[in-house]
């Protein structure tokens, strides 16, 4: 579905710019655009290249496990009936740290992991279980102590201050995080 939108949006551009006789415009804007986007992407890889190896560097140094034992004993009430499984705890706790640091990359397979061990608890298996509820519902709001993508795309569009959005990125997150537990606990106690 969203390709046929981008695909439409592409043809009616296009089709705008030739009719009103804006072709020449037209061609330098898709060079330059061009350009622009492989320029950027080539910075962005840089970004994240730096950002992965930092991860790697607290993945060898065990910094990421006492941080994931750390949230474990935070998220220990919000995953009540898995709160016993280390393997599971370790695993929500991983995937939410590496959320935390920016790097959503990092986080899937961890995310993955978690839900496979949940999927294994789960009596029903055609319905999500409650801690899966809870662990979606927390991924998607994804609180951020550094948005390392963000940083890396402001540093690649020559930005002076790239760390500039990480007090008010850092607050939404939290507020959205908040949101999103309070409306999984509220929900399932409705239940």
């Amino acid at each position: 579905m969203l390709n046929r939108i981008w695909l439409s949006m592409m043809f009616i551009g296009l089709a705008f710019g030739l009719c009103t006789g804006q072709g020449a415009a037209l061609s330098q804007a898709v060079i330059d655009g061009s350009a622009q986007a492989v320029n950027l992407s080539i910075a962005m890889v840089g970004g994240m290249m730096f950002w992965m190896g930092l991860m790697e560097i607290m993945e060898k140094s065990n910094l990421t496990q006492i941080l994931a034992h750390g949230l474990g004993r935070i998220l220990r009430p919000l995953f009540s009936e898995v709160q016993h499984d280390e393997k599971a705890m370790s695993q929500i706790s991983l995937n939410i740290a590496a959320n935390m640091l920016g790097l959503g990359n990092a986080a899937t397979p961890f995310g993955l992991c978690a839900m496979q061990t949940l999927q294994a608890h789960n009596p029903h298996p055609k319905t999500a279980t409650r801690a899966q509820i809870m662990l979606i519902c927390i991924d998607c709001s994804a609180v951020q102590l550094l948005p390392t993508s963000i940083m890396t795309l402001l540093a690649a569009a020559g930005s002076t201050a790239p760390t500039a959005l990480v007090l008010p990125i850092l607050l939404a997150t939290s507020a959205t995080t908040l949101a999103a537990i309070i409306a999984c606990l509220f929900a399932q106690r409705r239940r």
